[in-house]
């Protein structure tokens, strides 16, 4: 009996797992109460009545179909309020927390009133710190998750595995019309690019489970799986190949905690975004955390600092300043000349990581970062290089031009974020994603949506153009040759596929203004460059924790080659204990942490 035979995965039967039976089963629950509104759903569910540990109240967007909700105590005071106006009174208070605390209820303290004139009398908005509020967003898709992410470097919060997506069926696509708009075009054509727009989601779908079955299948043959334990094992090993073909534009959920501050930053964000989309979510989430009294009253929601979601205004500074930078590039330098910028597709990519140190600034670092929001494929290396040959009036002129404008409530956005170590990712997407979890650095992406950026036709094949990277065991198992280029030609039929699709639009609507919707279409393997910044702490913690057995081969790879890099960067770091993982051994592939 072959090894295939015995291990009984559910490749075995020539159907990969469907994700939503991995999955805990959804029981369907009627709502405590609800509200409904022109544009939005409020449901609430109460702790009272057995089925959550706390209140659950969900606000639901009848537009886009995106949910966002957040939890409040089993009582109906403000605790975040609470916590926040009994740590700010530590600075004007001798008393300990527990005679703070007591001063609350025996004077009947208006936490949230109190914190609002605190704010407005001193401004002090720094006590919008001192909350802390959960927000929970389903419906949304990879793409805004991972904005939401790239737009606070500060904060937790969890995305859903790819293992466990919901809503994996035969429309995994958040709907076209949340990221363009249907009225320019006419009904006719509008039923062809959004029916086309859901067969490439059909077509991924199918890539996913053929290409899951093949490795697989192929997999069981190199390792040889023994017993349920490492059977499922090889599953998920199976499931993170097959992934690359997930689309970024797919349905997920999340979880985010940030302080009121923060919230305020992100919706101010949001609502200067030139993408509806986003625009719809920052006001989405404004109504979530900072209701009005009747509507508080209607639900029996008390929310946890509505006082405190201040300067929730459109942010457009750093949108306003990025259109003086282009003009200033073209006008007053030679970036074009000097710098290439490719826009034929490149087919498959390798895995790499890179390191640049002290040889730029970080503010040289900085205004690189700012092009590249512009021009997402211009060579980094050759924009870094270029920054450098500015003279001193050109890189003061950019200068005045990053920071004109910006204020303490509008704030410098996360391309100003650098350091002495930037690391430089070649890597998919799908790794980008993964990537999130480390949020005390620094991280940019050159993806314009990412920042609120609408993306024009030249942008989108500059994007697409990138090409795509394929799955670490299968580029460095040579017995898994076969099944290597099998993906590869899944990968290069689906990028032909994309390109047809993008000219179908392209040709039904010249003027378009916006082709962020591409970025839903890109599979999860697409070859996107990435950039973290770090300092040697964090650094050797990411290096220890993150090449440990268990995580996926490609980014275990990434993570030890980061060390490496690192380490050789500078002799004072050169000792760093690096660890060097084997990551096709059989050890390395069955462990789990």
């Amino acid at each position: 009996m072959s090894s295939t035979e015995k291990k009984g995965g559910s490749h075995q039967n020539g159907k990969s797992p469907n994700v939503q039976e991995l999955t805990p089963l959804e029981v369907p629950l009627s709502p405590d109460i609800s509200l409904d509104e022109a544009d939005y759903e409020w449901e609430g569910y109460l702790a009272e009545n057995g089925e959550v540990p706390v209140n659950l109240f969900q606000l639901r967007d009848k537009e886009t179909g995106v949910t966002v909700s957040t939890t409040t105590e089993r009582n109906a005071g403000r605790t975040a309020s609470v916590r926040a106006w009994t740590a700010a009174r530590h600075s004007r208070e001798p008393g300990n927390i527990l005679y703070i605390m007591r001063q609350v209820v025996h004077e009947n303290v208006d936490s949230a009133g109190r914190l609002e004139k605190f704010a407005i009398n001193y401004g002090e908005n720094s006590i919008a710190d001192l909350a802390e509020v959960y927000v929970d967003l389903e419906n949304i898709s990879m793409v805004q998750a991972m904005r939401l992410f790239h737009m606070t470097q500060v904060h937790a919060g969890q995305e859903k595995s790819t293992r466990y997506q919901i809503g994996f069926g035969k429309k995994p696509l958040v709907p076209l019309q949340n990221s363009l708009a249907r009225e320019q075009f006419t009904p006719e054509q509008w039923d062809t690019i959004n029916t086309e727009y859901q067969r490439l989601g059909e077509i991924a779908l199918d890539m996913f489970h053929r290409n899951y079955d093949r490795a697989s299948d192929a997999l069981a043959l190199h390792y040889s799986p023994q017993g349920t334990k490492e059977d499922k094992t090889l599953q998920m090993r199976a499931m993170d190949c097959a992934r690359f073909f997930f689309l970024f534009g797919q349905r997920t959920g999340m979880s985010k905690k940030a302080t009121a501050r923060t919230w305020s930053i992100v919706i101010a964000e949001l609502k200067a975004s030139e993408l509806d989309s986003d625009v719809r979510l920052g006001e989405q989430l404004q109504r979530l955390l900072a209701p009005d009294e009747l509507t508080e009253e209607k639900l029996g929601y008390v929310a946890e600092a509505p006082s405190l979601v201040k300067h929730t205004e459109a942010d457009t500074q750093f949108h306003e300043n990025l259109t003086v930078l282009e003009d200033f590039l073209r006008t007053e330098t030679d970036f074009f000349q000097a710098v290439s910028i490719a826009t034929d597709f490149r087919g498959e990519r390798k895995l790499g990581v890179k390191v640049v140190g002290g040889e730029y600034t970080t503010s040289e670092k900085m205004i690189a970062q700012y092009i590249l929001t512009l021009h997402p494929n211009a060579s980094l290396s050759q924009t870094l290089s270029w920054v450098t040959t500015l003279s001193i009036d050109q890189k003061r002129a950019i200068g005045s031009i990053i920071f004109n404008g910006h204020t303490d409530h509008e704030q410098l956005p996360q391309q100003a974020v650098t350091s002495e170590h930037m690391v430089i990712y070649y890597a998919p997407i799908g790794i980008n994603r993964d990537f999130n979890r480390h949020r005390a650095m620094g991280r940019f992406t050159p993806l314009p949506t990412l920042y609120g950026k609408a993306m024009d036709y030249h942008q989108a094949h500059q994007i697409l153009s990138r090409g795509y990277i394929l799955p670490y065991h299968l580029t460095h198992i040579p017995e898994l040759a076969e099944v290597r280029d099998q993906f590869r030609e899944d990968m290069e039929q689906y990028y032909q596929e994309v390109y047809n699709f993008l000219e179908t639009v392209h040709e039904a609507c010249p003027n378009i203004t916006d082709y962020s919707f591409l970025i839903n279409l890109l599979p999860l393997g697409h070859a996107t460059p990435f950039v973290m910044h770090t300092d040697p702490k964090k650094a050797h913690y990411f290096t220890r924790l993150r090449v440990k057995v268990g995580g996926q081969a490609d980014y275990r790879y990434l993570c030890a080659q980061t060390g490496t890099a690192i380490a050789k960067s500078d002799p004072i770091l050169s000792p760093m204990d690096i660890p060097d993982p084997d990551l096709l051994s059989r050890e390395a592939f069955f462990g789990r942490r």
